[in-house]
């Protein structure tokens, strides 16, 4: 079974590669949403979350995205405690979810993830990385369609941009990986030409 991880920046449309792989009938595991959950069900986690970040994180006793993001959306450090406090539970649903394509038999099983590198254990186990690309002014144009203002939508941008680059060098040499382990889907043009390059990809 191959491991393939689908990432990229806001707007890229990594979303649209895990729908349309979904669609298709393939297993994928959107890591995003998989966080929403954990939130929504692991009572240990939320007790953590409360006793590092406070109570105002909660609405009706439950954890508030919107709360949480107010806090660690520009503070770095409120964001590194949340990564170390979320990640070792997200790495372990992805553990499982793993093995239970390999299980089920499946031939490839799909990892939707913007921050692939933080959960660096993870990242080394995958065979395949899809990085979902396109030019700036596309993904600005995404962005302002989904309620953005402009500036939000540029300031939001420039923050991603920190993340270290899936084509770096660097990035290689820590994953020990060749270039090969990376394709790079440009995804500038209509639904219809990214179903195509997807097919052919599977082949």
């Amino acid at each position: 079974m191959q491991k393939i991880g689908v990432t990229g920046i806001i707007g890229s449309g990594k979303s649209t590669v895990g729908k349309l792989l979904q669609e298709s009938g393939y297993p994928v595991l959107d890591a995003d949403k998989a966080v929403h959950q954990l939130y929504e069900t692991s009572s240990l986690l939320k007790q953590k979350l409360v006793d590092t970040f406070g109570e105002s994180i909660l609405e009706s006793n439950a954890i508030s995205r919107k709360n949480l993001a107010s806090i660690v959306f520009q503070n770095q450090t409120a964001l590194k405690q949340l990564e170390n406090i979320v990640y070792p539970y997200l790495k372990q649903v992805i553990i499982d979810f793993f093995k239970t394509c390999e299980q089920n038999k499946q031939e490839f099983a799909f990892l939707e993830a913007a921050l692939l590198h933080k959960i660096p254990e993870i990242l080394k186990s995958l065979d395949k990385i899809w990085f979902i690309s396109a030019q700036e002014n596309v993904l600005l144009e995404r962005l302002v369609k989904r309620g953005h203002s402009f500036d939000d939508a540029k300031n939001r941008l420039n923050l991603q941009k920190k993340n270290p680059s899936l084509e770096s060098f660097e990035f290689l040499t820590v994953c020990k990986k060749k270039s090969s382990w990376i394709e790079v889907i440009e995804n500038d043009k209509t639904l219809d030409d990214l179903k195509e390059k997807i097919s052919i990809l599977l082949k």
